[in-house]
C-alpha cells in the first residue's frame, strides 16, 4: 500500500507512460495501510527500503480563540445533511468540525455526510466518532466508501485510529490520487457528480479583495509561502 501517498505517485507514474521509471518503496511500520487506489502490486517498486526507526510528523493542535469559534458556527451552517464535507487544516477547520458535532448533538444528522479530501486530517476522525462521517457513496469497490482522501497528516491519535481501525469500517476509507479527488476529469464524470452532492469545501485564505477573489500561495512582496493548491480546482468544480 502506497498508505498516505497516492495523492502525486499514480499520477507521475502514470504520466511517464512507456518511459523508464523506478520506484523506491519506504516501509514504516507505523503507517496505516491504506485500501483503494493506494493498493498497488509488489511488481510497481524497483526496490522496498525499510526506514530507520523514527517517529512519524505529528500535528500539534492549537486552541481555538473566540473567532475561530464564531467563523466555525457560521460555516458549519452551510453545511446540509447528507452532503460532502471537504475541510482542510488549522484552527477554523477544527473549529468547523468542533460546530458540525455540536449541532449534532442538538439537531442529528439523519442521512450524514460523506468526506472527500485531498488532505485528510484529524477533524474526519471526530466526525465519524460522533457518528456524522457516515453518508456512504459506491465507487464498483463492492465496499461503501464514507471517506475518499488523496494524503493524510495529523496527531498521533490520528494515525493510530486509521491504523487500529476494524477491517468492515477501514474499507470506508479509500485513498486516491489528488486528481480524482479535486477535480471532475474522470472517465466516471457521472459517478462523481453523483457522490458529491450538497458538496461544501472549507478552506482559509490569507487575503481576499473587495471583489471577492481570495489568495493564499503569495503574500503583497511577491514571497511565495505555499503552492497554489485546492482554489482551483474548487471553483472548476463549482
Amino acid at each position: 500500500s502506497l498508505s498516505c501517498n497516492p495523492d502525486l505517485t499514480l499520477d507521475v507514474v502514470e504520466l511517464y507512460g512507456e518511459k523508464p521509471i523506478k520506484i523506491l518503496g519506504v516501509v514504516h511500520p507505523d503507517l496505516p495501510f491504506m485500501g483503494g487506489d493506494a493498493e498497488v502490486g509488489a511488481d510497481f517498486f524497483a526496490a522496498i527500503i525499510h526506514a530507520p526507526p523514527h517517529e512519524l510528523f505529528a500535528l500539534p493542535r492549537a486552541p481555538l480563540d473566540i473567532v475561530d469559534a464564531r467563523i466555525g458556527e457560521h460555516a458549519a451552517g452551510l453545511i446540509e445533511d447528507g452532503g460532502t464535507l471537504q475541510v482542510g487544516i488549522g484552527s477554523l477547520s477544527d473549529a468547523v468540525v468542533a460546530a458540525l458535532i455540536e449541532r449534532h448533538r442538538t439537531k442529528p444528522f439523519v442521512e450524514g455526510l460523506y468526506g472527500l479530501s485531498e488532505m485528510v486530517t484529524d477533524g474526519f476522525m471526530h466526525l465519524r466518532r460522533a457518528g456524522i462521517l457516515r453518508r456512504e457513496v459506491h465507487d464498483g469497490s463492492g465496499a461503501g466508501t464514507f471517506l475518499h482522501g488523496a494524503f493524510f497528516l495529523g496527531s498521533k491519535e490520528f494515525y493510530a485510529w486509521l491504523r487500529d481501525m476494524p477491517e468492515d469500517e477501514a474499507r470506508g476509507v479509500r485513498m486516491t490520487r489528488v486528481s480524482k479527488v479535486n477535480d471532475l476529469y474522470d472517465p466516471d464524470e457521472l459517478l462523481l457528480r453523483k457522490q458529491r452532492v450538497k458538496a461544501r469545501f472549507m478552506n482559509t485564505c490569507m487575503q481576499a479583495t473587495l471583489l471577492g477573489a481570495a489568495a493564499s500561495e503569495t503574500l503583497e512582496d511577491g514571497r511565495v509561502v505555499s503552492g497554489v493548491g485546492g482554489q482551483y480546482n474548487f471553483v472548476a468544480m463549482s
